[in-house]
């Protein structure tokens, strides 16, 4: 049976962020898929990748790092890399995951978009928007806690209300507090997220609007395994490589630090039926502080000839301190009127972009060899002391007394890099 007066309450007709436009989905020629708050809620969706698992053709390549400059989780789309980058169609960094408490919407936009969103932030795939949620002019609000497996503990708060009689003038805020262990031997994260609102409407004309978003995270970052690109592989699937993946080969003691923040202030004015104006300033930081590592393979190494199976890799380790600050000014102008029986709509406008990104991370070292197959005995002969194939210090004491003479160094390699980027578009 078909009823066809059931509506789907997860839907959204129309969508101002994609175009930069008022228009229904309908009649944007853009390809787009809309995530509604609404679903996230029904879905109990606790983290930013299970939130994306609701579109198709975007898939993800390796969840966030924390690493500096581009810690954020990536995700393929149409065949290239693309990171959450934009929020309310503004620059948004962050180097860790996205909490998705303050969602209203998430905007995935397929193909070339650098007309509209610029060019430094976005990729020949597309982009990732998140638009966040808005103070409303009733009192309301929730209270949700979540429990679930691997240590899962998750609160969130919603409130609203007017504050003043005319509501006018009215204030929301979301926050969350998110904490989660691993299913593997070591890892974890835990989180603090806040979100403030303000809008304010001062006649039918002019309104004002500010976001905030301020988010503390720590977590253990996932170990990436990188096989020789310069020499035959010695596997080439998982089956092969003989790897658990229960093992993390890290610690609880080794942790990234991803501290960001998001400020947005838009102010709207309506000249007439036919056009309005929005301009809007948004500054955002992310920063990236405490231990990275990474496996890289190193069984070409003569040192390891006489070994039968599976691949040695090196860790390499550093200690970051990085900080990536943006500075965006836009300026918008709407028009609809008719130019005889013809509809038009139009949009103008401009976009200044800056990004200082500041560096005063150690630089990368060793920290002992990891073993991943069965010939371990041949590996403790060459290699010696070593736990279960790892001779690796992953404790921090140990940690420190590797990274003595970069620390050192570390005054000396600091470094800051500037760009910025000048917009038009019709």
């Amino acid at each position: 049976m078909v009823n066809s007066g059931k509506k789907n309450h997860f839907a959204r007709k129309d969508n101002r962020q994609v175009s930069r436009l008022p228009l229904k989905n309908l009649e944007n020629p853009q390809v787009y898929t809309t995530i509604t708050g609404e679903l996230l809620k029904e879905q109990v969706v606790t983290n930013f990748d299970d939130a994306l698992k609701n579109a198709s053709g975007i898939t993800p390549l390796w969840a966030a790092t924390g690493r500096a400059g581009d810690g954020a989780a990536y995700y393929s789309l149409r065949g290239f890399p693309v990171q959450p980058t934009m929020v309310n169609g503004l620059p948004g960094l962050t180097n860790g995951s996205l909490d998705p408490a303050n969602i209203d919407r998430i905007e995935i936009i397929r193909g070339p978009s650098g007309t509209l969103f610029g060019s430094s932030l976005i990729s020949y795939g597309g982009l990732i928007n998140t638009t966040t949620k808005r103070p409303y002019k009733t009192f309301g609000g929730e209270v949700n806690y979540t429990t679930g497996s691997y240590g899962l503990h998750r609160a969130v708060v919603d409130l609203n209300t007017p504050l003043n009689d005319t509501k006018t003038l009215n204030f929301r805020v979301n926050s969350a507090y998110n904490k989660q262990e691993s299913f593997q031997d070591a890892g974890f994260k835990e989180s603090f997220f806040i979100a403030p609102s303000l809008s304010y409407d001062v006649n039918d004309k002019l309104s004002f609007l500010v976001n905030t978003e301020f988010m503390s995270s720590e977590a253990t970052n996932p170990t990436m395994l990188f096989l020789d690109r310069g020499t035959p592989l010695r596997v080439h699937n998982i089956k092969e490589l003989n790897y658990d993946n229960k093992r993390s080969y890290t610690s609880n003691e080794l942790t990234m630090k991803t501290p960001s923040y998001n400020i947005q202030a838009q102010m709207n004015y309506k000249f007439s039926d036919q056009w309005s104006s929005q301009t809007v300033f948004s500054t955002s930081s992310a920063k990236s502080q405490g231990n990275y590592t990474y496996l890289y393979e190193g069984t070409s190494n003569k040192l390891f000839a006489s070994l039968k199976d599976g691949i040695v890799l090196g860790r390499q380790f550093t200690d970051q301190d990085n900080q990536n600050i943006t500075t965006d000014i836009q300026q918008n102008f709407n028009g609809d009127f008719k130019i005889g029986n013809f509809r038009n709509r139009i949009v103008i406008g401009f976009d200044y972009f800056k990004r200082t990104a500041s560096d005063r991370s150690s630089g990368y070292v060793a920290n002992g060899l990891v073993y991943i197959g069965n010939d371990l005995q041949t590996f403790n002969n060459i290699v010696g002391k070593q736990t279960n194939g790892d001779s690796g210090d992953l404790t921090k004491a140990g940690s420190d007394v590797v990274m003595v003479g970069r620390l050192f160094f570390r005054p000396f390699l600091f470094y800051t890099l500037k760009k910025n980027v000048f917009i038009y578009f019709i």
